[in-house]
């Protein structure tokens, strides 16, 4: 009696939403597809797949040759429930014409529907501010780097190959400072004091 009391109640009180026909989760085959538009001309070296503990996801790591340098992956797909419209979590503040600062107005993001989402970690060197190859280029392959490496422990560069996984300094020493400052009250921030 209590139970169906409640069910009824928790049906008034709760919103009701079908729950989503999950889609076939990838093939391995796609995921790998996927790496490769990632990186146009990639061809994959080596490959292992594995489920993750909870929630259906796959996780993959390998190795992927480009322009004849052997580079690591890591990509993973996990379902991602729908979306409804929403504001984005963070503040954005612009300094105003008299020289306060403002709330910015943002921009709702656009409502998702139920699907599976792949995150890929795959380092290749690409100009994408088209103002020519420059540090921040090469620090953002060197992060693509360092992530599939840390996500995939077990891969290890081919003899004679060098993974470069430090980030290149800023060319003036106040902004590196500064930079590294910030890093470190981040750190500490989130795991305490060193």
């Amino acid at each position: 009696m209590i139970s169906s009391v409640l069910a009824a109640f928790l049906a008034l009180i709760l919103p009701q939403e079908a729950a989503a026909e999950r889609l076939p989760r990838p093939s391995d085959e796609a995921l790998l597809a996927a790496v490769q538009a990632e990186v146009p001309g990639a061809r994959i070296v080596s490959s292992e797949f594995h489920d993750t503990p909870r929630g259906g996801a796959r996780d993959g790591c390998g190795l992927f040759e480009v322009n004849g340098q052997i580079e690591p992956f890591h990509i993973m797909t996990a379902w991602q429930d729908a979306k409804p419209e929403r504001i984005p979590p963070i503040r954005i503040e612009v300094r105003g014409e008299d020289g306060v600062m403002r709330p910015a107005s943002t921009v709702p993001l656009p409502a998702e529907p139920a699907h599976w989402k792949s995150y890929i970690h795959a380092p290749v060197l690409v100009d994408a501010g088209a103002d020519g190859i420059d540090r921040r280029d090469r620090n953002r392959m060197i992060s693509d780097r360092w992530m599939a490496l840390s996500s995939c422990r077990s891969l290890v560069a081919p003899e004679g190959t060098t993974w470069v996984t430090e980030l290149e300094p800023h060319p003036d020493p106040a902004r590196q400072r500064r930079a590294e400052e910030q890093a470190k009250a981040l750190t500490d921030m989130l795991f305490g004091p060193r």
